[in-house]
């Protein structure tokens, strides 16, 4: 008995040893999901930003790729398109008119004899609003040219201009047309085949009209006319188009400047930007000390700076005021290599429409 109580039976030692002992439960290891599940979240990122990156991509290419009013200039709508078309053929000339003017011709009481055409505004009074061309034997312009210049102008400027591919002095200012009010003035003499022309607009404070007088002008026409322009090349710059005289392009801006100085066209070619555009606007009631930005509308550009093309290269358009010339300058210079600058003043009647004209048939030369 006593034996048994020193020494238990195996089978309750066995129990004992071997029983699960209760113990509370671990939590489960979790770090492979949360890495696997972090590791998700950032590929899902990366592929959205790639994909918004591919979006952007596209979409920059598409912009380059389509026609834009940024790399290639709008076609701007003729506004002399649809006007009417007057005819001389005695006189051998022709223009186009808007609708809403009246062609007088022949006009008794309008300045000039009978061999010549009037057309007026008919919203205006005379003078203002008539737009006349006379013609002559070609010894009346040097006298004429004279007799005009001794009219009691002011602000009187006189210029070369093309007209119809010939040269052609104009006379520009105020007169007073016996009302004791200026009015604007224009005179322009031009010589052609062995005759005298002589062209006369009046306004009174109406810049509209002055601008139809420019439209007026950029149409005119000597009938039968071959084509006058002559081919400027510079095989150093490796360029050319067509002028109607080639003495009128230079390569610094000292010659330009006399040129301009001496009421000659004047073309600044150089490949090295005489203009920039880092200049202020020109200010509204100051006296023009600097370079600046002209307002450009006038000329049929509404942006100060606009994108358009030269000889097929992409290139920048914009208008400065020289303050060493006191003229506005149109300015077209190449964004792209070759870097190519052209400036040419555009301060009278028709400049711009021949500025236009070299522009058309510019091109880069091999």
């Amino acid at each position: 008995m006593e034996d048994n109580n020193l020494n238990p039976s195996p089978i309750e030692v066995e129990n004992v040893v071997t029983s699960p002992i209760p113990v509370e439960p671990q939590p489960k290891n979790n770090s492979a999901l949360v890495i696997l599940s972090f590791s998700l979240i950032i590929l899902v990122g990366i592929i959205a930003f790639l994909g918004y990156q591919n979006y952007q991509l596209q979409k920059q290419i598409s912009l380059l790729t389509a026609p834009s009013s940024s790399s290639t200039p709008l076609a701007t709508a003729d506004p002399t398109a649809d006007w009417k078309t007057y005819i001389n053929q005695e006189g051998k000339y022709q223009y186009s008119y808007p609708d809403s003017w009246k062609n007088t011709e022949p006009c008794a009481s309008c300045e000039g004899p009978q061999n010549s055409s009037t057309i007026n505004d008919t919203s205006s009074k005379y003078p203002d609003g008539y737009f006349t061309v006379s013609y002559y034997d070609s010894s009346y312009c040097q006298p004429e040219e004279k007799t005009v210049k001794s009219y009691n102008w002011k602000g009187l400027v006189e210029k070369e201009i093309t007209l119809s591919g010939e040269k052609a002095n104009l006379l520009q200012g105020t007169l007073d047309y016996t009302d004791n009010l200026q009015h604007a003035r224009r005179n322009i003499l031009v010589t052609h085949n062995k005759s005298c022309y002589e062209i006369t607009t009046w306004s009174y404070q109406n810049p509209n009209q002055e601008k139809t007088f420019d439209q007026i002008l950029s149409t005119f026409k000597f009938l039968g006319q071959t084509n006058s322009l002559k081919t400027y090349s510079n095989p150093q710059l490796g360029i050319s188009f067509e002028i109607s005289d080639p003495s009128i392009p230079v390569l610094d801006y000292d010659s330009f400047k006399n040129r301009v100085a001496s009421s000659k066209p004047g073309l600044l070619i150089t490949k090295t930007p005489y203009y920039t555009t880092n200049i202020p606007d020109c200010p509204t009631n100051s006296p023009i000390t600097e370079n600046c930005f002209v307002g450009s509308s006038s000329w049929g550009q509404p942006e100060k700076i606009k994108q358009t093309t030269l000889g097929g290269k992409v290139a920048k358009s914009y208008f400065v005021n020289d303050s060493v010339l006191n003229e506005p300058v149109h300015v077209i210079e190449t964004i792209s290599q070759p870097t190519i600058q052209l400036a040419y003043v555009v301060g009278g009647s028709g400049l711009e429409e021949t500025f236009q004209q070299i522009l058309s048939t510019f091109k880069f030369t091999p």
